[in-house]
């Protein structure tokens, strides 16, 4: 995780709340999971949170190295 994807990170941090939230404020951490996992820009499903929770723990790792 580079100095920019970083801070994208910190902010979405800060503001993100997981018992309130709105499926657009979600794209900025899809958008560094994609690029930083290779994989195609994807929108999971915010009906079951198991997948959302797993990709921000997936970025808190990342940005812990």
């Amino acid at each position: 995780m580079n100095k920019e994807q970083k801070l994208i990170w910190e902010k979405f941090k800060a503001e993100f709340n997981p018992a309130r939230f709105k499926k657009a404020e979600l794209k900025p951490m899809f958008t560094l999971h994609a690029k930083l996992f290779n994989h195609k820009y994807h929108e999971p499903c915010t009906c079951n949170g198991s997948e959302i929770k797993s990709w921000i723990n997936d970025l808190d790792k990342k940005y812990a190295e």
